[in-house]
């Protein structure tokens, strides 16, 4: 689905989707489990998610917040529980969500808390420079610059960068980068080894400190530093 202007509500109680649903005077995709979400979630590009992290007991969804935030870096992700604790919303904000709310929701401010993140999101989106201590990426020139020496990266390579830039310290899955970078072809496993190897390059050429880690079967994560020990693609991984 191409169109933006709905949301994504993965929750168990359809209420609450009928709820945000006219709050927003969105359409509203729904889904009852995360695993039904996950399993069908490359085909869409929401407006917002709304996602409950209480499902079922056995259930928590702040699992899945840093790996779908990484798919859509700039689609608002709020979480939802009728739990009232400090720590859930503590533990929702530290994983990636961008806000929460509490159950019974309320029509005002589900509306309002949506509109404030997403135009913050889409204000980053188009931000063309990042700059991570001396290192400088710019998307709208695909160049890369660290202490007044530049690389400039081949289209893909720097939409990928992008991508890590916005997800810095976080693993990202090999199958958000292939999401991203080729959105609409199919590529081999080796055209997303040659960008990673070409950004690779390109640092190294740099003397930055910033690299790119591979995170054995999880994916790759844009650090300044080896990460101490194995971060999954669950603890947070964009569009």
């Amino acid at each position: 689905m191409g169109d933006s202007e709905y949301v994504i509500v993965v929750d168990d109680d359809p209420s609450i989707q009928a709820i945000i649903g006219r709050s927003l005077g969105l359409s509203v995709v729904p889904f009852h489990s995360l695993e039904g979400f996950l399993s069908h979630s490359s085909r869409y590009y929401p407006k917002a998610i709304f996602l409950d992290i209480l499902l079922a007991p056995e259930t928590n969804g702040l699992d899945v917040v840093p790996r779908v935030k990484a798919m859509w870096p700039y689609c608002a992700l709020l979480v939802m529980t009728s739990a009232s604790s400090e720590k859930w919303i503590a533990d929702a904000l530290e994983a990636g969500a961008d806000d929460f709310l509490t159950k019974p929701l309320n029509s005002e401010e589900v509306r309002a808390r949506m509109n404030v993140r997403a135009r913050v999101l889409e204000s980053l989106r188009n931000v063309d420079e990042v700059v991570f201590g001396e290192l400088k990426f710019s998307e709208r020139h695909c160049m890369l610059e660290h202490s007044g020496k530049k690389i400039y990266l081949s289209p893909v390579a720097s939409t990928l960068m992008k991508i890590f830039c916005v997800n810095s310290s976080a693993v990202v899955s090999r199958e958000t980068l292939h999401r991203v970078g080729w959105p609409s072809i199919k590529v081999s496993e080796n055209a997303l080894d040659q960008r990673i190897l070409e950004l690779r390059r390109a640092l190294v050429e740099l003397s930055s400190e910033v690299t790119i880690h591979c995170v054995h079967g999880e994916g790759y994560i844009f650090s300044s530093r080896k990460p101490e020990r194995k971060r999954t693609s669950r603890s947070k991984e964009v569009s």
